[in-house]
């Protein structure tokens, strides 16, 4: 079987993956004998796929396509609606496998977590490539191989399951589709003068309309809200980046009542109409846009989504003080973004056994001062996130969540309590609003014990952080990367020799008081990636071959400057 892979390495890992899951000598010989049934069969997927290098591997590409359960394969497929070489974010493709329908959880195990199976079992195939990791060490991007890709093209035009249009390829802008056309995806070009999609006989049942563009926003106001009125059984619509005029998201968005997963993230929208509230089939609804002071139109309109499973609200919107009310029913929420929240809500939010995301806003810190002595345990919540609007951080909300791994506050930070601790799980710490801690308070970041990733950011902080910063011996002992910003008045860093010894990446960001790397850094020899940006000339010459601080990093792989 090895010969037939003709030294190709995507090949022979495919076939690695195949026979990885096969447990018995007969499964094996099954897959003996159809490499060799696919060989008799022939080589070429088709006239637009030839190539020495794809004809030697393209029997084996489809015997492990063939080889899925029905269930990957419509995972694998789903992959064809994303551009070549489009790095897949996989929180944002899980949901979209839920919505489409492909995940089904008839046991206690939540859909979230069969999804993300569902994809490492795709990784494990060899069919989908790792793109980067997460602070968990969850897979949290991912990528088609090219020949992958042109496998998943082909199966996808074969059974009709997407229908891509391709307004940056002027050739394939007439490509009809055949049939009727359930998913559709669309790249637009960001020199398009003018861009509509308006009702086509075969367009009127699509169920899944997603939107991708080149660069960072698609600057074009041609883009026709009228989808509201024409694609009325859209259960997936992906519209994000989209700069459309300062608008109102259209009241029409009312009319999509099958929607599942709605996405209009950094789109330039100004306010979300009442009839949103019509969307009860929502499970993933993300409102973050790019405009500051959106208009939500008042707080139970999310109260009748009972299948709400993710929400992301912006985060600065004009119910930041109002009481935003979710359904009674809603113990499915996993995620909960941008909530403002005062010290007696926490009684309602410990009621979503399910909630393992929660981002909130605080304010009036003297209330939640008052509240220290809460008995509340969030016992299944992973990630929390806490902006304090010109206010000290609530550490009763951040010590209520004992097993989170992931933590960012953001406010006055005065202290690093002892008991921070108990976070035995934490892994990935971003900290913003530094004031002048004490030495024993950053002592107390030194002693948690699983962290990973560590950043520290001022940036639009009154007062900073004035240092000295010591990592003393044995401290940080599994620290991986490291970020400093805008510590503008942070002058001297002292790294003691066995401090850091995981650190792998440093990232030096507008530290400009800070007169030299530490001597410390030469001792760090796991160290491969230092980052230095808008830091003084005269600091940056230090660290060039043959400049004064060069010794202490010279063993560094990559240094960028």
């Amino acid at each position: 079987m090895l010969q037939n892979c003709k030294g190709l390495p995507l090949a022979i890992t495919v076939l690695a993956g195949l026979l990885a899951i096969k447990d018995t000598v007969e499964e094996w010989n099954t897959v003996h004998k159809n490499v060799y049934e696919y060989i008799r069969r022939g080589t070429d997927l088709g006239p637009d796929y030839k190539g020495e290098a794809y004809e030697g591997v393209s029997w084996l590409l489809e015997l492990s396509y063939d080889n899925l359960p029905y269930y990957l394969e419509l995972c694998f497929l789903y992959l064809t609606h994303f551009p070549e070489d489009y790095e897949i974010p996989v929180s944002t493709l899980t949901k979209l496998w839920m919505a489409e329908g492909f995940i089904s959880s008839a046991s206690a195990e939540v859909m979230e977590d069969v999804s993300y199976r569902c994809l490492s079992e795709l990784v494990g195939r060899c069919m989908v490539q790792v793109g980067k990791h997460g602070s968990s060490q969850k897979i949290k991007t991912c990528h088609l191989h090219d020949l992958m890709r042109d496998l998943c093209m082909l199966k996808a035009k074969e059974g009709n399951f997407v229908h891509i249009i391709n307004y940056s390829v002027v050739a394939k802008i007439k490509e009809t589709p055949n049939g009727r056309v359930r998913r559709l995806a669309i790249y637009l070009d960001k020199t398009l003068g003018k861009y509509a999609l308006g009702k086509d006989e075969n367009y009127g049942h699509v169920r899944s309309l997603l939107y991708f563009f080149p660069g960072k926003y698609f600057k074009n106001s041609k883009v026709l809200w009228s989808l509201f009125k024409n694609f009325t059984l859209l259960r997936v619509l992906k519209f994000e980046g989209m700069y459309v005029g300062e608008c109102k998201l259209h009241h029409e968005i009312g009319n999509l009542v099958h929607l599942r997963f709605l996405s209009v993230k950094n789109s330039a929208i100004l306010a979300v109409p009442s009839s949103i509230a019509n969307l009860v089939c929502l499970q993933t609804l993300d409102l973050r846009v790019r405009y500051l002071g959106i208009e939500i139109p008042n707080g139970n309109v999310f109260s009748k989504m009972e299948k709400l499973r993710h929400i992301y609200l912006p985060k600065y919107h004009s119910a930041r003080k109002k009481h935003l009310l979710f359904a009674t029913e809603a113990v499915n929420l996993h995620t909960v973004v941008n909530v403002c929240i005062q010290a007696s809500d926490l009684d309602d939010f410990v009621k979503l056994t399910n909630l393992r995301k929660l981002g909130v806003i605080t304010f009036d810190s003297g209330l939640w001062e008052k509240e220290k002595g809460t008995n509340i345990i969030f016992k299944h919540l992973q990630s929390l996130s806490v902006d304090s609007v010109s206010e000290a951080v609530p550490w009763n909300i951040v010590l209520s969540c004992p097993n989170i791994y992931k933590l960012r506050l953001d406010g006055r930070i005065t202290e690093l309590p002892e008991n921070l601790l108990c976070l035995t799980n934490l892994t990935k710490l971003t900290l913003k609003g530094i004031n002048n801690l004490k030495d024993d308070h950053i002592k107390v970041l030194e002693k948690l014990p699983s962290l990973r990733m560590l950043f520290l950011d001022n940036w639009d902080t009154p007062v900073t952080f004035r240092g000295p910063l010591v990592c003393s011996k044995g401290g940080f002992p599994f620290l991986e990367f490291l970020s400093l910003r805008y510590f503008k008045e942070l002058k001297e860093w002292k790294v003691e020799k066995g401090a850091m010894p995981s650190l792998c990446r440093l990232h030096i960001h507008y530290c400009s008081a800070l007169k030299a790397v530490p001597d410390g850094l030469q001792y760090i020899t796991t160290l491969k990636e230092l980052t230095i940006k808008s830091m003084p000339s005269k600091f940056c010459r230090q660290l060039q071959e043959g400049g004064e601080d060069f010794y202490k990093i010279q063993h560094v792989q990559s240094v960028i400057i």
